[in-house]
């Protein structure tokens, strides 16, 4: 694995460069992790997650472990997630210039503006 610093453009921009050389091998590789997923399911996606991701331990994250970790979040942040995902739902129902969203610049979210609730 190579680890990219944020900061260096020059690296951003070539990985993200439409012109980037494919691998072979590494496209075999992924279509292997690929079908053996679709093959074996969750079986597989565990081992995967074992070895590459480093998991150690459960792969479900009890109601409590989730309730705890979101009171850890910021409030401001919370709310800019709040207002997001209510957005998102009213452009998904077709509403986005009719809805209290559409006065958003640009889709940006001031993290300390009031939030309409759900």
């Amino acid at each position: 694995m190579r680890i990219i610093d944020a900061a260096d453009r020059d690296a951003i921009r070539e990985l993200l460069s439409p012109a980037r050389v494919r691998d072979a091998e590494t496209d075999r590789r992924v279509a292997d992790i690929v079908n053996d997923v679709r093959e074996k399911g969750d079986e597989a996606l565990l081992r995967y997650a074992r070895t590459y991701d480093g998991l150690d331990g459960d792969i479900e994250i009890s109601r409590k472990e989730m309730t705890a970790a979101a009171r850890a979040v910021p409030a401001p942040v919370r709310a800019a997630i709040r207002t997001a995902a209510h957005c998102a739902v009213w452009r998904i129902a077709g509403y986005a210039f009719s809805s209290p969203c559409s006065k958003r610049v640009r889709g940006t979210i001031p993290l300390a503006s009031p939030h309409p609730k759900f």
